[in-house]
């Protein structure tokens, strides 16, 4: 609105933009269109649960292929302990 009250010659795809800010607001977008309808079908604490075990299934892969331009972390036994008590929280926190 202010962009066209004040005629501002801003442009709604800046040139130069990272394709990754739109797609994080894209996924941003999923996330809350899902959490919307999950949440009264299971509860928030399950619901964030998974969110946070997605999340944690992300960061494994993102870090082990070296996506994104970040540093290659490959997957340890540790990392994978890490992730399996994420998997208990979950199943406890469902049950």
């Amino acid at each position: 609105v202010f962009a066209f009250a004040t005629r501002s010659t801003l442009t709604f795809f800046p040139a130069g933009t990272p394709r990754s800010l739109y797609i994080g607001g894209f996924c941003g977008f999923t996330i809350i269109l899902a959490a919307a309808f999950v949440f009264p079908r299971i509860g928030a604490g399950p619901a964030v649960a998974l969110m946070a075990l997605g999340q944690a299934a992300a960061a494994l892969a993102i870090d082990h292929f070296a996506l994104m331009g970040l540093a290659r972390a490959p997957i340890s036994l540790s990392r994978i302990g890490g992730f399996v008590l994420i998997i208990a929280g979950v199943a406890l926190i469902r049950r």
